[in-house]
């Protein structure tokens, strides 16, 4: 673990207020340096880049949600495919295959859009193959532990692989035929919104409040279609600042309030 401190503060960056993984150029962290150290040293055929990713993501333009997605990062703005990318691609056909029948229809793959100042191009444009694998969101699995055991078979997967070069077998233009992720799931969606434009409190009309979450996570979907499960809500808000009100009709007609301040 690069960045302890982080994650005992739940987020990205260093107690210095760095973000690490945007560190392979200026190499500001001195856990940046030592890991860019070890890749020189140890000059490693394949690395892991385990991440998390949010549970929005979507598998290609399905509804489905994106629980694992695997990337073969690019090494140059040109997403070349040279010996040492091709590798991870054909290491993460197999591990795809590995993790299918485990989570039907959520496996992706992540952008591959070239990142200069990530350590995981840079390490493989410094020649190791990089296999970085986002988990993403699983129903009822909030503290990921399901996807846990997804990345440790998929990994174990790999390395079996590389052992007995069956990964060399794989064609690299599988990888290309895995759904990438896209951005189809949404906490809070707001449609057909009317606001004032003046410099006075703004009024918005909301129809047909669904809390239908696809995973357990604040999350409500608000359009203009009626529904018999969805309700009717005006939001009004004198100013950024000022108590919030909700007024809530359910389908009957029956009213109730609610405040936060």
């Amino acid at each position: 673990m690069l960045n302890p401190d982080g994650v005992e503060r739940w987020q990205r960056r260093t107690t210095l207020q760095i973000d690490m993984n945007r560190d392979a150029l200026r190499l500001q962290c001195p856990e940046s340096r030592i890991l860019k150290n070890l890749q020189q040293t140890l000059k490693p055929l394949v690395g892991f880049n385990l991440h998390d990713q949010s549970p929005r993501y979507s598998v290609g333009n399905t509804k489905e949600v994106a629980a694992i997605s695997f990337l073969a990062t690019a090494y140059n703005h040109e997403r070349t495919i040279n010996s040492v990318r091709e590798r991870a691609m054909q290491l993460i056909v197999g591990m795809v295959v590995s993790c299918k029948s485990l989570l039907p229809n959520q496996v992706a793959r992540y952008s591959d859009e070239f990142e200069p100042r990530a350590f995981g191009d840079n390490i493989a444009k410094w020649g190791t193959s990089l296999v970085l694998i986002e988990s993403g969101g699983y129903k009822n699995d909030p503290e990921k532990q399901y996807l846990r055991k997804m990345n440790f078979i998929a990994i174990l997967t790999s390395l079996v692989s590389i052992a007995d070069g069956t990964y060399t077998r794989e064609n690299h233009s599988e990888y290309e035929k895995i759904p990438q992720n896209e951005r189809n799931h949404f906490d809070l969606i707001i449609r057909n919104a009317r606001t004032n434009k003046m410099a006075k409190p703004s009024r918005w009309t909301l129809r047909s409040i669904a809390m239908k979450p696809p995973m357990p996570l604040p999350w409500a979907l608000l359009t203009n279609r009626p529904s018999k499960t969805l309700a009717t809500c005006r939001y009004s808000m004198a100013s950024k600042s000022s108590t919030q009100r909700a007024f809530l009709r359910d389908a009957k007609g029956s009213r109730c309030s609610s405040s936060r301040r």
